[in-house]
């Protein structure tokens, strides 16, 4: 059945590591053997837009998105807005993440 939604077994992967004023991007080969950074996304009000794009222009089909979290483990203070980040990507890019 046919859900709307690109193919898992094809496109690639992105991931992201969410912090306070920047954003790093990472992007998987077409064959999803090895990924290599992309590059860093000023954390501002223009962060959405511009990871959209990049998702667009790269066929990226899902997101990889790792917890914040402080030395003993426990969430960091970042930890609200990368989940508020995540939430927007799987609400308006409709992309799969793994969080």
């Amino acid at each position: 059945m046919e859900t709307g939604r690109p193919s898992l077994t094809t496109g690639r992967i992105a991931g992201i590591d969410f912090g306070s004023k920047r954003v790093g991007i990472a992007l998987s080969d077409e064959t999803r053997q090895f990924a290599l950074p992309k590059g860093v996304l000023k954390n501002d009000v223009d962060l959405f837009s511009q990871f959209q794009t990049f998702c667009k222009e790269n066929s990226v089909v899902l997101v990889v998105m790792g917890e914040s979290r402080n030395y003993k483990g426990k969430e960091n203070k970042i930890m609200e807005a990368a989940r508020e980040f995540a939430e927007k990507i799987k609400q308006e890019l409709q992309q799969q993440l793994i969080y």
